[in-house]
């Protein structure tokens, strides 16, 4: 989940868990590769298949404020690739 909440000074991330019996064990923590603080970054998600849309809803474009940004990553084992960004 969303970490700009508890930590409005960052540009926030999402996690990636793993389950194995009863147990959940983190795999990754991505954070986008231009975020800024307070971009909202991991507000909202969708996932389908090994292919995640994260929301900004207050990334900052040019002269554009909280114009907001979706980042597309490609999850592969334990590794993400960040496929792109897309500015309104």
């Amino acid at each position: 989940g969303p970490d700009w909440s508890q930590n409005p000074a960052g540009p926030g991330s999402f996690y990636l868990f793993t389950r194995s019996g009863d147990a959940w064990r983190q795999r990754l923590r991505v954070q986008p590769s231009d975020g800024i603080p307070q971009d909202g970054f991991g507000h909202r998600l969708c996932g389908f298949q090994d292919m995640v849309v994260v929301g900004a809803p207050y990334h900052d474009h040019s002269e554009l404020t909280d114009a907001g940004a979706a980042y597309i990553y490609l999850l592969r084992p334990l590794r993400t690739r960040d496929l792109a960004v897309r500015d309104p």
